[in-house]
């Protein structure tokens, strides 16, 4: 079994421009399905906030290198991400034409665990920084994921998934990831 090390949330929500000029709201995975042709599984984050603008998409290639980290899949996105921006481009129809679904595992028993440790206080929001350490496990696999939480250290899954033909499990992991607000961020992550 081996341990793998995530540490992409930041660069996941950062690379939103919606997290840098954020107005408030969670941030919200759609797991969109899974490619068998390339192995990869797509996501949707969704900022539900006011700026108007889009979904995100991102991919996470189950046979591409490790660390897994997500791929921002701009090739399906409208390259309007202002408000009005389409949200299903002719380019995401496709994909999403030939992508499998992901099957909700309900027999799978997940175990978890979180350390949690101040590192500070973000001086725009004034609330607490805390950087987490989860460890998840479920079927024989396991993932290590650092992330940074903000105002309180809650940590929690939203579901575990199981993909099609392979022995991997996807895990929505939910913790306090944006300071504006103490807003949750939902983050995929793959047990190997």
């Amino acid at each position: 079994m081996r341990l793998l090390t995530l540490a992409f949330v930041a660069a996941v929500v950062g690379d939103s421009p919606d997290a840098h000029g954020f107005t408030g709201g969670p941030v919200r995975a759609e797991i969109v399905g899974y490619a068998p042709v390339d192995a990869r599984i797509y996501f949707r984050l969704h900022a539900q906030d006011d700026s108007g603008s889009p979904p995100r998409s991102w991919y996470i290639d189950l046979d591409g290198t490790r660390p897994r980290r997500p791929v921002r899949a701009r090739s399906v996105e409208d390259p309007d991400t202002t408000y009005g921006g389409s949200w299903t481009t002719p380019a995401w129809q496709a994909l999403r034409r030939r992508l499998v679904p992901l099957v909700a595992d309900s027999v799978s028993t997940l175990e978890w665990a979180a350390r949690a440790t101040t590192s500070g206080e973000d001086t725009g929001e004034q609330v607490a920084i805390l950087p987490l350490s989860v460890d998840l496990r479920s079927a024989g696999r396991s993932a290590h994921v650092d992330v940074t939480a903000f105002c309180n250290p809650m940590v929690g899954v939203r579901g575990i998934y199981g993909i099609p033909g392979r022995e991997e499990r996807l895990v929505v992991l939910t913790y306090v990831g944006r300071a504006y607000g103490c807003q949750e961020v939902e983050t995929p992550i793959v047990l190997e």
